[in-house]
């Protein structure tokens, strides 16, 4: 019965997830969120308790998912350069995919009323210094196995690629042509020695 139940409640939060994700967080009404998720005010209530919990654990589970994902292509057994391709093809991928709304659900959807609450502001910095992190953390090990140069700056050039990483994801939600994505992706990241 809790499996049942926990299921169901990460089905409605990913229905919510993506209702916040094409309309943001403070342009969605409780209507709009009941009605996406297919549950009633008082499930909802007894359930989730607000907007803004259902929208902190909808960022948790976007940020869970990608963040799974970019651990396992760095767990690979490939190359920085490799995996480092593989994370940017998967971001680029992501756009392709007609159930997937454009861009990074956590950059999307922080606008200025939502970041206008601390705690939404405060774990949206938390997830975004958490990829950077993961990046870093990849740099410094295939620096300390000689697959890159010593003298690299793993956390300033972590920094760049999550800023890079971030800004072709925005870049997506204006149509822009994925071959040129791909094109001035390969050419960042060979610059980059990467």
């Amino acid at each position: 019965m809790g499996r049942n139940s926990t299921f169901e409640n990460n089905v409605a939060l990913q229905k919510a997830m993506h209702l916040f994700w094409r309309k943001g967080y403070e342009h969605c009404s409780l209507a709009e969120l009941l009605e996406a998720m297919e549950i009633g005010n008082g499930s909802f209530y007894n359930t989730f308790g607000s907007k803004k919990k259902v929208f902190m654990l909808t960022l948790e589970l976007y940020y869970t998912e990608s963040s799974d994902r970019i651990r396992e292509i760095f767990k690979s057994g490939r190359s920085i350069q490799e995996s480092m391709r593989a994370v940017f093809q998967y971001a680029i991928e992501r756009q392709l995919d007609p159930e997937c709304p454009m861009g990074c659900f956590i950059i999307n959807t922080v606008s200025a009323d939502a970041i206008d609450d601390p705690d939404i502001l405060r774990r949206v910095r938390y997830y975004l210094d958490s990829y950077e992190y993961t990046l870093e953390g990849a740099l410094t090990r295939a620096i300390q196995a000689n697959e890159l140069d010593p003298r690299m700056d793993a956390k300033n050039v972590a920094a760049v690629l999550n800023f890079y990483l971030q800004g072709l994801m925005k870049l997506s939600l204006l149509e822009y042509p994925v071959a040129k994505l791909r094109q001035q992706t390969d050419y960042f990241l060979t610059a980059l020695g990467l």
